[in-house]
């Protein structure tokens, strides 16, 4: 069966460089060796490299870029994983008043391929 023992992703990381949404959650420094979820983040994630550096909008001169290099600074490696399906599935309350498919159609990018799990 399809779904056995599939959680409807992958375990890949990554970079924000490359994905270019808000960086603040891939830059938190929570997972990091020695902080709160330190037990909760894998050897292979704390052994990540930074990634690039990164050039921002610079709301009083637009002009000038802030630039920002991650492995200057104590942040985490600045990478995403992909969510899985169930957990988008499971948390789409909290942005949504009904969990019908046309609500969450925002929140998946893959959505005209698992629209028929879906129940209506």
């Amino acid at each position: 069966m399809f779904l056995e023992d599939n959680f409807l992703s992958n375990d890949k990381r990554y970079p924000f460089t490359k994905i270019e949404t808000n960086s603040a959650r891939a830059f938190a420094t929570n997972a990091k060796a020695g902080h709160i979820w330190d037990n909760f983040s894998s050897l292979t994630d704390k052994e990540l490299s930074p990634v690039d550096e990164l050039e921002f909008f610079h709301p009083f001169d637009e002009t000038q870029q802030i630039k920002f290099k991650p492995k200057d600074k104590n942040v985490a490696p600045g990478y995403y994983r992909t969510p899985s399906l169930i957990s988008v599935w499971s948390s789409a309350h909290r942005c949504c008043t009904t969990t019908r498919w046309e609500n969450l159609q925002a929140f998946l990018p893959w959505r005209a391929e698992w629209k028929h799990l879906t129940m209506q």
